[in-house]
């Protein structure tokens, strides 16, 4: 997959990067019975449970990021089939999104005790993606 074949201008800041991460991260493990192929009740039903969560008090503008939020937490999971497909429009270069994706999922399974290695392995896509390889990255 080509990075550059999004002409936009992204001018997301660090600090928005990171609310983004955070409750991506809030949220992670929330969305197991949803597929791929159903992006819009995935949205909806982040949108719902941001707002039962208060997600306005820790961020006023949280809902603006909702398809990045949402990509991130959904694809950290593992998910087969539609990275970048129907999302809608993101604040975020593809590049940051994968890389956000890719830590929450770093995080998530290295919480389980799995090895570094074992961990790089398995997240392959994400690291050709991003342009490096498991080696690399592991030593």
């Amino acid at each position: 997959m080509d990075t550059n074949e999004d002409k936009t201008e992204y001018t997301t800041s660090v600090d928005h990067r990171q609310k983004v991460l955070f409750i991506a991260a809030s949220l992670h493990h929330t969305c197991r019975n949803l597929l791929a192929d159903q992006v819009e009740e995935i949205k909806e039903f982040y949108q719902r449970i941001g707002k039962q969560l208060n997600f306005d008090q820790f961020w006023e503008n949280w809902n603006e990021f909702l398809v990045d939020i949402a990509f991130i937490t959904f694809n950290s999971e593992g998910h087969d089939g539609n990275l970048f497909g129907t999302w809608g429009k993101f604040h975020q270069d593809k590049r940051e999104l994968m890389l956000q994706t890719w830590i929450l999922s770093y995080a998530d399974v290295r919480a389980f005790g799995i090895s570094s290695g074992q961990v790089l392995r398995s997240y392959e896509r994400h690291l050709v993606f991003l342009g490096k390889s498991h080696h690399e990255l592991s030593t």
